[in-house]
């Protein structure tokens, strides 16, 4: 089952020994953390191939599920794609296309659509509790700033590679056992993290530039998905 896609991916966790210098230190990692989301929102344009790996513990290796998606951005324009799940972003308005269902689901929200290089939305929830540097990259470990948050994981960790001020992984632990399935078939619940891994995507940079249009289109006061999704369904969530 996709548990990454499920709880959504924004952040990272790992369990590092990382000494924790007090204000100063969360005061400099903040500061960290800053830098690299103004890196982010003003780069007009990227694409990022992501590599996710889900482990079952909080350490060790055993992997239990392992796929890549992808992030593009060019100008106004935003595309975040994993597993059967894919949303979009245009000046216009907002989609989400669940491949699995075939559902498409429109809206007008100005809001961004979360990603794991938005690290303001990491720190409404974390705060950051350590900052070490090995060998060029800055290792920030962050903790949740309040238990009574429903927030799937529990702990934030992020690499970013010092020198060029970009995102080079998270890891997420889960808050909360998560279930497995054993070789037996039967369903065991255990502690469980994700690991997300990014780096520019080279297969796909000659990618056309996509518009809402591609997708739906309006006719008289009603919109309609193109002859492509024709065996979708539309849910405009801007109807009350």
């Amino acid at each position: 089952m996709a548990i990454i896609v499920r709880y959504g991916i924004i952040i990272a966790l790992v369990l590092i020994a990382g000494t924790n210098n007090g204000k100063a230190q969360t005061q400099e990692a903040i500061a960290v953390l800053e830098k690299l989301q103004r890196a982010y929102t003003k780069e007009s344009g990227y694409d990022i191939k992501m590599t996710y790996t889900m482990y079952r513990g909080y350490t060790g290796s055993k992997v239990t599920e392992k796929y890549n998606g992808t992030l593009y951005k060019k100008g106004n324009t935003f595309i975040m794609k994993a597993l059967d799940m894919e949303a979009l972003q245009f000046p216009e308005g907002q989609l989400r296309i669940d491949h699995k269902s075939k559902n498409i689901y429109y809206t007008k929200q100005s809001g961004k659509i979360e990603n794991p290089t938005d690290i303001s939305k990491i720190l409404q929830f974390y705060i950051p509790v350590s900052l070490v540097n090995r060998q060029g990259i800055d290792i920030i470990e962050m903790n949740v700033k309040s238990r009574q948050l429903p927030i799937p994981f529990q702990k934030v960790i992020l690499h970013i590679l010092k020198e060029k001020n970009t995102l080079l992984k998270q890891e997420l632990y889960f808050a909360q056992k998560m279930p497995f399935i054993t070789n037996e078939g039967k369903e065991e619940y255990d502690t469980a993290r994700v690991e997300i891994e990014l780096e520019d995507n080279t297969d796909t940079k000659s990618i056309r530039q996509k518009k809402l249009s591609d997708y739906v289109i309006r006719q008289g006061n009603q919109l309609m998905l193109t002859d492509i999704y024709s065996t979708y369904t539309l849910i405009d969530q801007t109807n009350p």
